[in-house]
């Protein structure tokens, strides 16, 4: 019985120590992109799908922030998004009453562009939107040198002028210790 509990006791003690280390091998990498929104100009029923809005590509600098981790590229184990942040940004005073869904994907150099987010039936009087993430491991967009993300969007109201978006990501990273 004794070494039963000794047993028990190294056991749990083996679990804690491993979810201590895994503390600082686990970090989050804040990234943000910017996406205009042409203005539409609808009459008010019509519904405008515009499918093709590229953000610049992002720098990820990858590497250095591996490094300034204490891990390295060869050993990240996943990369997943776990924030998406959409802000108004201009025009003063705008919101996103005009949008009714939206997908955000990303893409990267010789990667297939995948989905990472999604929106449907926008609420109005909203300037800042929490965008539901997907479940992806994206270690491959992030250990290369930058990405890109394409929003698409469905528009169900009339913008007269351009809208500028902030796009926020944030992706939490899961690695080995370099070294270890």
């Amino acid at each position: 019985m004794l070494k039963f509990l000794f047993g028990s006791l190294a056991i749990l003690l083996l679990m804690n120590s491993c979810d201590k280390a895994d503390k600082f091998t686990q970090f989050n990498l804040d990234y943000n992109t910017q996406v205009s929104i042409p203005a539409t100009g609808l009459g008010g029923l019509a519904t405008v799908i515009l499918d093709s809005l590229m953000s610049n590509p992002t720098t990820t600098n990858a590497q250095q922030s591996f490094s300034g981790n204490g891990t390295a590229a060869n050993l990240i184990e996943k990369v997943s998004l776990s924030q998406m942040t959409l802000t108004v940004t201009a025009p003063a005073g705008a919101n996103l009453n005009f949008l009714k869904d939206l997908s955000i994907y990303i893409k990267g150099t010789n990667l297939a562009e995948i989905k990472i987010a999604e929106a449907l039936n926008v609420a109005d009087g909203l300037s800042t939107l929490d965008v539901p993430v997907l479940e992806n491991n994206l270690k491959a967009y992030i250990q290369g040198e930058q990405f890109s993300l394409r929003t698409a969007v469905t528009i169900d109201g009339a913008t007269s002028q351009q809208t500028d978006l902030n796009i926020y990501t944030k992706f939490f990273v899961d690695a080995k210790l370099l070294g270890v």
